[in-house]
């Protein structure tokens, strides 16, 4: 159909009968989008185009969304916290205490872990045993990440006291390993002449190597919350709680 209007050719095309040569480059304008058009995210060319500026301050954009570029896991070797860094030794649990042991990831990459385990080095028959992971609050331990559930101990030897788990820690983020048995079983150890200044200090004079610290904790399920609201600093030997990259 053609129509003139005012003297200009106006023409009125049939449905279905333009297409993108019939548009001219640069012609639609924002306001000619409605605003209920919820174009799909596939039919945006988006990429490299948000820069810094595009991202609130106060985005708070998760670990897991962030690629990241640190120090890679070996799969099927067992870490230790990099608090420690001297020789292990036998340490005798006090029954009926929670330890918490820094966990700093640090420039490692975020990684899912499948075992978590101590070595247990003389045992008591029966005796149970039960580790977790706390997430971090400003420096102590915060809310309970992961229950790994009860290990009972079989005989008086030696054994390795591990239970199967998945669990994802993030890269540049700190953590808490937990263990608390219900009796005194000796266990690898780290002295404290071997592991690294982690939590503060009182004072200049304060010479000891804190790394973590315990509580009195009635031997049970882990707390969903901090388990350590009165705690001692850990100045003595630390157990060492390994985990299955």
């Amino acid at each position: 159909m053609i129509i003139y209007k005012d003297g200009v050719l106006q023409i009125t095309p049939s449905v279905g009968s333009v297409g993108s040569s019939q548009i001219i480059d640069g012609a639609i304008v924002n306001a000619d989008v409605n605003a209920a058009a919820a174009i799909a995210y596939s039919k945006l060319n988006l990429s490299a185009s948000i820069v810094n500026a595009d991202v609130a301050a106060a985005a708070a954009i998760a670990a897991t969304k962030i690629a990241s570029s640190g120090l890679p896991w070996e799969t099927g070797k067992y870490y230790t916290s990099p608090i420690f860094i001297g020789a292990e030794s036998a340490l005798t649990l006090t029954a009926n205490r929670i330890y918490g042991i820094s966990l700093p990831m640090g420039n490692r990459d975020t990684h899912t872990f499948t075992e978590i385990g101590i070595r247990c080095s003389t045992s008591i028959d029966g005796a149970k045993v039960r580790l977790g992971i706390y997430n971090d609050n400003n420096g102590v331990p915060g809310t309970l990440l992961l229950d790994c559930g009860e290990f009972t101990c079989s005989g008086t030897g030696a054994q390795d006291i591990k239970k199967t788990i998945s669990q994802q820690l993030i890269t540049q983020t700190n953590y808490w390993l937990a263990l608390v048995s219900d009796s005194a079983i000796a266990v690898n150890g780290c002295a404290t002449t071997s592991v690294g200044r982690l939590m503060g200090g009182t004072a200049y004079a304060d010479t000891r190597d804190i790394t973590g610290g315990f509580a009195a904790f009635t031997y049970g399920a882990l707390s969903g919350a901090n388990p350590f609201p009165t705690r001692t600093a850990t100045n003595g030997s630390v157990p060492v709680v390994k985990l299955l990259a």
